[in-house]
């Protein structure tokens, strides 16, 4: 069951899709921290107690059958861009290095994944294309209760489950979703949709560093509190108004004051794409978005819309530096990185644009 985090690259996982009926919607995702009961929680554990966990926990989540867990990837051995790449896939979560009896344990097509001895003995992530908080909860919620007929999680009657952060004590639950909002990031709307989620609750986090491809994440901050079906509430509540802004953002781009400047960003997108020979991610993600974009206002070739979706993970640092498969410096990759692109958008099907 062991792998090597390069044995990812290459595939895309199964929740990342472009939105439904070209709006902003991409995934949901819920993840649950859960500890065992009676043992020490990981920041203050022995090797020996880790290993001991680990083990257990393998055997576990082997037993399930369902979902099929087919890979774990050991982190204790781990370099730093091998767990780069997993942060890359949202299969950990940011700045966790290797360390003693640490892993994950993903499934096929990684819609669910577990992560052993990271903050918490055991998080449990689910993810599903579009947007589906009930789904995607329901199945979170199976598995946690076939793991808990199996093993004592850490839970007090009056504080709920128990973790090491007190963001989490509760219901352990974090709901969010994945949203495409390029429009906003156009219109210097971000900041406004911050405030806004900050007060009821959400946060809104980049998907990739520094928010590449203008893909965000908008997140459940509260644990403790609001039960299990309140917070689904508020995600059901929360994404539409999310969605609604970035659709109107997108509207007031054809007003005559905003329809110059648009069109001259993805013209300058497109002049990046058939010609740039160096790119960094950034650069090649936030262009991907804006001719994507473009394309629903005829500014760009149809098939534009789909590309940030079939190059996002692959145009990422650490599965660049793993697909290369040998040493590469930083020109370099910027150089394979512009040639994927190039290729990729000069093989779109369909005429470009008139001028």
């Amino acid at each position: 069951m062991n792998a090597e985090p390069a044995a990812l690259t290459g595939r895309k996982p199964d929740w990342f899709r472009p939105p439904q009926d070209g709006k902003a919607l991409v995934a949901t995702r819920v993840s649950l921290s859960r500890n065992l009961g009676g043992i020490i929680f990981p920041p203050r554990a022995s090797e020996m107690t880790l290993a001991n966990v680990e083990t257990l926990l393998r055997h576990r989540l082997e037993e399930l059958g369902d979902p099929p867990f087919d890979a774990y990837f050991p982190l204790t051995s781990a370099d730093s861009l091998a767990a780069a790449l997993l942060r890359e896939r949202l299969l950990l979560p940011p700045h966790v290095l290797s360390g003693p009896s640490r892993g994950v344990a993903v499934s096929p097509g990684e819609t669910v994944s577990a992560a052993v001895n990271l903050l918490d003995h055991l998080t449990l992530v689910v993810m599903e294309a579009g947007f589906r908080p009930d789904r995607v909860w329901e199945r979170a919620d199976e598995i946690d209760d076939r793991l808990a007929g199996a093993v004592e999680f850490a839970f007090d009657d009056e504080f709920g489950f128990l973790t090491v952060s007190p963001e989490d004590v509760g219901t352990g639950l974090h709901i969010e979703f994945v949203a495409h909002l390029p429009a906003l990031v156009l219109t210097s709307q971000t900041d406004k949709v911050v405030r806004a989620l900050s007060e009821i609750g959400f946060r809104l986090l980049p998907l990739a560093e520094g928010g590449a491809g203008h893909l965000f994440r908008v997140r459940s901050a509260r644990t403790f509190g609001p039960d299990e079906g309140e917070t689904i509430a508020d995600v059901l509540e929360t994404a539409p108004v999310v969605e609604n802004y970035e659709l109107a953002a997108r509207d007031s781009l054809s007003s005559p004051a905003k329809r110059i400047v648009f069109e001259d960003r993805v013209a300058r997108a497109v002049a990046l794409l058939d010609n740039a020979r160096l790119m960094s991610a950034s650069e090649a993600l936030d262009a991907l978005s804006l001719v994507g974009l473009g394309a629903s206002f005829g500014l760009a070739p149809t098939g534009a819309a789909d590309l940030l979706f079939r190059l996002y993970f692959d145009l990422l640092p650490a599965h660049l530096r793993l697909s290369a498969g040998r040493e590469t410096d930083d020109t370099e990759r910027k150089r394979l990185r512009a040639d994927m692109v190039r290729r990729a958008w000069n093989g779109l099907a369909g005429p470009r644009p008139e001028e």
